[in-house]
């Protein structure tokens, strides 16, 4: 039995598979925002970028949806097309806890709700506040 005061994302994430595979997720979509933020920034849509890459626009829609594996190669070659290149940087994995936990991706804060599982941009306002931000 677990204890009251743990979250079901808590408990998800305390299996290092699933944080693993959560880890794993964060990734893909600081990938994918980033990409799209470079799009939005140059007015390019998903048609001219698929043309810049001899893509089809199905191909990048998948992509950017997460639907379909980007590698690394595959990474370089749409930010190549986008005039841009990536940087890496490793970082050392935090402890999920209680509260709220902040993400940048994509040049946007994110802020997932821990005790309630949801997300939203940090600077959207939100309809409803969880009680346990104080662990912010």
């Amino acid at each position: 039995m677990t204890d009251e005061k743990t979250t079901l994302f808590e408990q998800f994430v305390s299996d290092p598979e699933n944080r693993r595979l959560l880890e794993r997720e964060l990734l893909s979509l600081e990938a994918t925002e980033a990409i799209a933020g470079l799009m939005s920034k140059g007015g390019i849509s998903k048609t001219a970028l698929a043309e810049r890459l001899q893509s089809s626009k199905a191909h990048v829609s998948q992509l950017l949806s997460g639907s379909r594996n980007m590698t690394l190669h595959t990474l370089s070659d749409l930010l190549f097309a986008l005039g841009h290149k990536a940087r890496i940087d490793f970082v050392p994995l935090e402890p999920r806890s209680v509260g709220m936990t902040n993400y940048e991706i994509g040049g946007n804060r994110w802020s997932l709700y821990t005790s309630r599982q949801w997300a939203r941009k940090a600077d959207e306002p939100s309809l409803e506040q969880p009680n346990d931000t104080a662990a912010a």
